[in-house]
C-alpha cells in the first residue's frame, strides 16, 4: 500500500543493505525538499528480506516462505507480526512529526527538518529573533534614566 503525501516535502524510506542479504540492514528516512535531499538513520534494523522495497514498507513472512527464502537463518531473526505494526506504527509517526515540524519552521529547509528530527527540544535561533532581543534590551536602558 503506498503512504498518502501529507508533507511539503517528499518523505522516502529505504532499507540500507548490509553487503550479505543475511545481515541485518538499517531502515533509513530521507527528506527532500526543493531537490535537496537529506537522509537519517531511523535506528531499526531489519533482514531484507522484511523490507518491501516496491511498496516502501515493512512485511510480515510466514515461517513456510521464510524457510524456503533463507533456510540458514533463524526463523526467530524475522520480524512478527507485531513488529511489522510497531514499525509501520514508527513510520507514521516519523510523517507526522515531519508534518509538524514543517508547520513549526519559519524557512523549510531539508537540513532543518533532519536537525529538528534529531534534536526536537532544540529551539533554533533566528537573527530576527536576536535583533529583537538587542533593540528590547537598548530601549531598557535608555528608559531607564
Amino acid at each position: 500500500m503506498a503512504r498518502r503525501k501529507i508533507t511539503q516535502g517528499t518523505i522516502y524510506f529505504y532499507l540500507k543493505p548490509e553487503s550479505n542479504k543475511s545481515e541485518y540492514g538499517t531502515l533509513m528516512f530521507r527528506y527532500s525538499y526543493q531537490g535537496k535531499p537529506k537522509a537519517m538513520s531511523t535506528g531499526i534494523k531489519m533482514l531484507p528480506f522484511n523490507w518491501d522495497g516496491e511498496d516502501k514498507e515493512p512485511i510480515y513472512i510466514p515461517k513456510p516462505l521464510a524457510k524456503t527464502l533463507a533456510p540458514d537463518i533463524k526463523f526467530s531473526n524475522f520480524l512478527t507480526k507485531g513488529q511489522v505494526m510497531d514499525i509501520v506504527a514508527e513510520l507514521n509517526q516519523i510523517e507526522l512529526r515531519v508534518k509538524d515540524i514543517e508547520l513549526g519552521l519559519r524557512t523549510i529547509s531539508s537540513q532543518n527538518v533532519i536537525d529538528k528530527l534529531k534534536n526536537p527540544d532544540e529551539k533554533p535561533v533566528y537573527f530576527t529573533d536576536f535583533i529583537e532581543e538587542v533593540v528590547e534590551g537598548n530601549q531598557r536602558i535608555r528608559f531607564k534614566s
